[in-house]
C-alpha cells in the first residue's frame, strides 16, 4: 500500500476540511484505527497498529488549527482555548464516528481521531471468548476492564453491553468521556451521558444516576477514589456496574484501585471489593498472523472463592499462581495461557507472542512441552544446544566416557 501517491491526499492541503474528509475515507477503506495530525509533520494514519505517513506535504500550524476549528462550535473552541485539551465525538454520516482529542503540542494545535464503527461489533466478530457473555449477563456486581490506551477496552465493553441489550429488558445508563459507540434501544432503554456536554463530571453523573432507576451502569473510566466508591456502592445495592481502569495487568489494576484510598480505608475497601467484584478483564491488542488486522488477547480473573480470599487479605502476589491453577470453565485464564492458545490456533506468530506474554521464558518452555505445532527455528536450535550441553554433562560424570576421553 503506497500512501505517498498524490491521489491519496486532497489536491490542496490548504483545504483543511477536504484533507480530513480524504483521510477519513482512506482510514475506513484500509480498516485503519487512527488519524494523527500535528503541525510541522505529514498527516499520519495508524493501520494494523503501525503509523503510516500520507502524502509528502507537511502540515502547517494554521492548517491543524483550521482543521480543529472546522470540527468545533464557537463555545467548544473557547473552552479549548482555555484548557488546551478537548475530547469530543465527530460523526461522518454513513461512514463512522471518531473519538477525537484536540490538544496543544509545542504551542500548536494537534489532533488524534480514533475510528469508532457505526455498528457495534459482536463478541463473536471480535473473536472474544464466550465467558464475556456470561459476565455481560451478571445481575449485580462490578466488572472491570483494564489495559493500556487504545487496546480496545471500550469496544469489548460495547459488545458486551450490546449483547445484554438484546437479551433483557432493563435501563442501562452509560457515563462516558466522550461517548463512543451509539447504542440503539433493543430490549433495553439506554441512556448515554457525555462528560462535558450532558454532565460536568463522572461523579456528578453517578450521583444523578441514583434517581434514574438504572439496572446497569457503565462508567467510561474510574479515575479517582470518589468514582470508585460510587461504583462499589452501586454494585453493593444490587446494580450491575461495568467500568474501565488504566492498568496493564490484573494485579496492577487492583494496586491502582488500592492506591486511590488512604491507608486507614484500605481494609474496608478490600472487604467491599472481595464481596462485589465479578471479574477483572485485562486486554492487550496483538497483530494477527495474517498481517491484515489485530486480535485481542485477554486475561480474565473471575472472583472465585479462593481469589475472593486473596483480595480480601490483599495477597495480590499470590493471584497469578491461583489463576494459573484455575480454568476458563471457572472464568479464569492468564494472559500467557490465552496467548498460547492463540498461537496454537495459528492466530498470532511466535515473535508476536513473545512481545505480549508476561513471561517469555515460561512461554518457550510450554511450547517445548505442550505445543502441537512445529517448533520455531529458534527453539529447535536452542533444543539442539541444550541437548549438546546435557550430553557433555553426562559424559563428564561418566567413568566410561571419562576414560575414553583421556
Amino acid at each position: 500500500m503506497d500512501l505517498t501517491q498524490p491521489q491519496i491526499v486532497s489536491k490542496s492541503l490548504a483545504e483543511s476540511k477536504g484533507l480530513l474528509d480524504t483521510l477519513v475515507v482512506l482510514l475506513e477503506k484500509e480498516d485503519g484505527s487512527d488519524i494523527i495530525l500535528n503541525a510541522h509533520s505529514r498527516p499520519a494514519v495508524k493501520i494494523n497498529g503501525e503509523i503510516i505517513y500520507v502524502g509528502n506535504d507537511v502540515l502547517t500550524a494554521k492548517q491543524t488549527e483550521a482543521i480543529a476549528k472546522s470540527l468545533l462550535s464557537e463555545k467548544q473552541w473557547q473552552h479549548f482555548s482555555q484548557t488546551n485539551e478537548l475530547n469530543l465525538m465527530v460523526k461522518y454520516p454513513g461512514l463512522a464516528y471518531f473519538r477525537t482529542n484536540i490538544y496543544r503540542q509545542r504551542n500548536d494545535v494537534g489532533l488524534v481521531l480514533r475510528l469508532i464503527p457505526l455498528e457495534i461489533p459482536t463478541i463473536e466478530e471480535l473473536q472474544l471468548p464466550s465467558i464475556l457473555k456470561d459476565l455481560a449477563m451478571q445481575k449485580r456486581g462490578l466488572t472491570l476492564f483494564s489495559g493500556a490506551t487504545g487496546v480496545g477496552k471500550s469496544t469489548s465493553l460495547a459488545a458486551m453491553l450490546d449483547y445484554r441489550n438484546g437479551q433483557r429488558a432493563e435501563h442501562i445508563i452509560t457515563v462516558e468521556d466522550p461517548i463512543e459507540f451509539m447504542h440503539r434501544n433493543k430490549k433495553c432503554v439506554i441512556t448515554q451521558r457525555e462528560v462535558g456536554i450532558d454532565t460536568d463530571s463522572y461523579s456528578i453523573a453517578m450521583k444523578s444516576a441514583l434517581r434514574q432507576a438504572p439496572n446497569v451502569i457503565l462508567v467510561g473510566e474510574i479515575r479517582d477514589r470518589e468514582v470508585m466508591e460510587q461504583a462499589l456502592a452501586f454494585a453493593e445495592t444490587g446494580h450491575m456496574v461495568f467500568a474501565t481502569v488504566h492498568a496493564t495487568t490484573t494485579r496492577l489494576t487492583l494496586e491502582r484501585i488500592v492506591n486511590m484510598f488512604p491507608h486507614d480505608r484500605r481494609d474496608q475497601l478490600m472487604l467491599d471489593l472481595s464481596h462485589n467484584l465479578n471479574a477483572i478483564v485485562t486486554q492487550r491488542l496483538m497483530k494477527h498472523a495474517d498481517g491484515k488486522h489485530q486480535i485481542a488477547a485477554l486475561e480474565v480473573m473471575s472472583n472465585t472463592p479462593h481469589i475472593e480470599l486473596l483480595i480480601r487479605e490483599s495477597r495480590f502476589t499470590e493471584l497469578l499462581d491461583s489463576m494459573a491453577r484455575s480454568t476458563l470453565k471457572e472464568g479464569v485464564i492468564t494472559i500467557d495461557n490465552y496467548i498460547f492458545d492463540l498461537y496454537e490456533q495459528g492466530k498470532v506468530t511466535y515473535e508476536e507472542a513473545l512481545l505480549y506474554v508476561d513471561s517469555p521464558n515460561n512461554f518457550r518452555v510450554r511450547l517445548r512441552s505442550d505445543s502441537q505445532r512445529e517448533l520455531p527455528e529458534e527453539l529447535e536450535s536452542q533444543l539442539h544446544e541444550d541437548w549438546k550441553l546435557e550430553r557433555a554433562a553426562v559424559e563428564a560424570r561418566s567413568p566410561i566416557y571419562g576414560n575414553f576421553t583421556r
